[in-house]
């Protein structure tokens, strides 16, 4: 991500993409790419960036499995006071 210094985010990780407009939370223009059923929580660096590591089992069965995920970072930009991210769709795969 690419926010304030010294802010905090979270990590929203999903199982669906709700693609949820957030205008009546008082965040127009924003909307949730991900249900956010994991959160990690990171504070940015002096650049705004945040990183957040993840381990993938090595189990066959989540093969094609999908995950979807945004960054929210807090930020006095609306009533809501959440800034977000686009979203991105995963593929667990192989190669």
């Amino acid at each position: 991500i690419n926010a304030p210094a010294n802010a905090i985010s979270a990590l929203a990780t999903g199982w669906t993409n709700p693609d949820l407009d957030l205008g009546f939370l008082g965040a127009p223009g924003c909307r949730a790419y991900s249900s956010g059923e994991v959160l990690a929580t990171a504070v940015t660096d002096s650049q705004g960036r945040a990183d957040v590591t993840y381990s993938v089992p090595n189990n066959p069965t989540l093969l094609n499995f999908e995950l979807y995920q945004q960054y929210a970072v807090l930020s006095p930009i609306n009533a809501l006071g959440l800034a977000l991210t686009n979203g991105v769709r995963l593929e667990v795969g192989s190669y």
